[in-house]
């Protein structure tokens, strides 16, 4: 909902803008909010584990910057 996109659209290798924003934040709350491991979220997302610690990266930056909460 933060992304504004479906979460279906979270998974897969889209490059569109609010793809690559709604799976930072979703890789960044599941790996360091939740505790997942990253071999778990990529088979979960469907994208390479590289791809998911970049996010990870990513979505911190995302959440600092824009003050976001994982809502409960």
């Amino acid at each position: 909902k933060e992304a504004g996109i479906e979460p279906k659209k979270v998974c897969g290798k889209s490059k569109e803008p609010p793809c690559v924003r709604g799976r930072a934040l979703a890789c960044y709350w599941l790996v360091r909010e939740l505790d997942h491991r990253t071999v778990d979220v990529c088979n979960w997302l469907g994208i390479p584990q590289s791809a998911v610690s970049h996010a990870v990266r990513r979505g911190e930056g995302l959440v600092r910057h824009e003050r976001l909460r994982l809502r409960s």
